[in-house]
Formats: C-alpha cells, sequence, structure tokens
C-alpha cells in the first residue's frame, strides 16, 4: 500500500516563530525595557517589505505617532522602512537608516538556523538635540498636510523627541541584537537535527512539541497533525525515541525551564506556565523527577558558583 503520509518541514514556519516571539512574555518584557531604557521604539515584524508603514502606536516618541496618525500616515517613514528591511535581509546583519526629518531607525535580523526568521525594528530617535532651525526644515514640508495648531504641537514634540548619540545607537543596536538572538534561544529552541535512521514524522512530532511548548499537548493532537492513527504514532513514536511522546514532552519542558531559570529572572510560577505546565505543583514534581531538584533549588546551585567567584575576588 503507497504511503499516504503527508510530509513535514524539517523547520519551523516564519510566521509560527514570530507568532511565538510576539506573544511571549520575554520578548514582550524585553522590548518594554528597552523603550524605557532607550526611549526608541523596537518591534517585531515579519522577515518581508511591508506594503504600507510598520505601526508602532504609543511605542514610538511623541513626534512620530503624531505624524503617522495623519490621514495617509507618513509616505516616507514607509520608504525608510522598506529600504531598511530590504537591506537587512540582503546583508543579513544590523542597520541603521535616517528619515527625511532625521530620526534614525534600526533593525536587526532574528535568525533561527541561517535563516533570516523575524526583524526587530525601531529607533525612531534623533542623533542630536532638536533646535528650531531644525523644525523650520521640518516644517516647510508639513505645512500642506497640518493647521496651525497641530504645527504648533509637532513643534513642542519635535523639540522634546528621544535623543541617542551615534555611539549610543550604535549600542541600541547590539543590544537588540542579543536580545534577538535571546529570545530564539529561550522561547524557540533550535529545531531537532533528525538523524538518519529517524523517520521524518517523528522529527516533525518533536518540532510540533517545540513550537506549541507552552500550549497542552496530546498525542491524538499530533498524530492527527501528521495524518497518522493515534495508536500508530504512540507505538512509532516509542520505538524509535525509546521513550513515551508525554515522557518526551515533559523532558523538552524541563529543559526550556532550565534555561529560563537560568538566564532570566521571572519567577518560578511564570516560568512554569511558560514551559507549559499547567499547575505549579506538577511542575515542581515533574522539575524533581528529572533533575533531583526542585526549581528554586536548581537556580541557587547553578547561579551560586558565580556568585561565590566575585564574593571571593580580591578587591
Amino acid at each position: 500500500m503507497a504511503n499516504t503520509t503527508k510530509e513535514q518541514p524539517d523547520c519551523m514556519r516564519d510566521d509560527e516563530l514570530l507568532q511565538i516571539l510576539t506573544e511571549s512574555a520575554l520578548a514582550q518584557e524585553s522590548l518594554g525595557e528597552f523603550r524605557q531604557l532607550t526611549g526608541s521604539a523596537a518591534k517585531l515584524v515579519p522577515a518581508t517589505i511591508p506594503d504600507e508603514e510598520i505601526p508602532f502606536g504609543s511605542e514610538q516618541n511623541e513626534f512620530c505617532r503624531r505624524i503617522s496618525s495623519l490621514p495617509g500616515g507618513c509616505p516616507a517613514c514607509h520608504r525608510v522602512q522598506a529600504k531598511l528591511l530590504r537591506r537587512v535581509g540582503a546583508r543579513l546583519e544590523p542597520q541603521q537608516a535616517c528619515c527625511p526629518v532625521g530620526m534614525m531607525q534600526l533593525a536587526v535580523p532574528v535568525m533561527v538556523t541561517g535563516n533570516h526568521a523575524a526583524t526587530v525594528i525601531g529607533g525612531k530617535v534623533l542623533p542630536s538635540p532638536a533646535d528650531e532651525a531644525g523644525f523650520k526644515r521640518v516644517s516647510r514640508a508639513l505645512r500642506r498636510r497640518v493647521t496651525g495648531g497641530q504645527l504648533t504641537k509637532l513643534r513642542e514634540a519635535y523639540l522634546h523627541a528621544p535623543v541617542l548619540t551615534h555611539a549610543q545607537l550604535d549600542a541600541a543596536m547590539r543590544l537588540l541584537h542579543l536580545l534577538g538572538q535571546l529570545f530564539v534561544g529561550a522561547i524557540a529552541p533550535q529545531p531537532v537535527r533528525r538523524l538518519d535512521s529517524e523517520p521524518r514524522c517523528i522529527a516533525a512530532a518533536k518540532e510540533f512539541v517545540r513550537l506549541h511548548l507552552d500550549e497542552r499537548l496530546t498525542t491524538r493532537q499530533t498524530a492527527g497533525q501528521l495524518h497518522l492513527a493515534e495508536s500508530y504514532f504512540c507505538r512509532l513514536f516509542h520505538r524509535v525515541t525509546g521513550m513515551t511522546f508525554h515522557e518526551y514532552v515533559a523532558e523538552v519542558r524541563v529543559e526550556h525551564a532550565k534555561a529560563l531559570l537560568l538566564n532570566s529572572s521571572r519567577s518560578v510560577g511564570d516560568i512554569a506556565f511558560a514551559a507549559g505546565f499547567q499547575t505549579l505543583s506538577g511542575f515542581n514534581h515533574v522539575f524533581k523527577a528529572k533533575t533531583g531538584m526542585t526549581p528554586s533549588q536548581f537556580r541557587r546551585t547553578r547561579q551560586a558558583p558565580a556568585n561565590t567567584d566575585k564574593e571571593r575576588r580580591p578587591k
């Protein structure tokens, strides 16, 4: 009988990764702190060229927000964003660009196994403090689009726009690049490499687990994604991996939780739910069964050596 099983891709789709990143608490909190620290906008977007201006809403400075809210938005901003994202896609490294009013914009690629899966775009800051002469140049291009009252408010917003020097912009861009790597490593772990002897459907099942780790996962749901009978999938998974599907899910969740415990300051409760556990008690039970210690003990013991070295370092 011919095999009618639908083959699954070895890698996560870019839109799935972007959704995981965008909805994750780690990405939201990190980008929020970045905005608070630098005054710069920052947003995760697809690794594609936008058909219209990327909306930032209240995440951008007051001047840009007012310009974007005008009828027709800001065509110049859209052109700069498109140019910036084309350069990022071509060079696969962080880029900067300046818009006609002098606002600097940044874009950083988010790479997954060598593929450009998403982009962090932001900036919208001036490289030096605004002055009246600068706004006079800007106002010439705006007079046909705004009233006198709107121009007055735009002037006030422009003169108080956030400022990052070129050195600070470079540092901000490096920080966004590091955040992007952190997001991928902590939230969307790299896909498992398929062994030559491992059936393609098992590799796809493992990938499905990693993409939906914070959700309730069942054998019926996963087998359905692979177009396999549930009983056949369970037998095959156990024969190939040496563990049941639920044992594998628990193992991946514990590994993900260990990474979050060591690389974030989030509470144990937050980490439990981020790793897909339904209850804190269930998380503690499974984690201790796998590691021999509670999540809190694991965090303390793994972080203790670094703290001890710091304490012993001569002043």
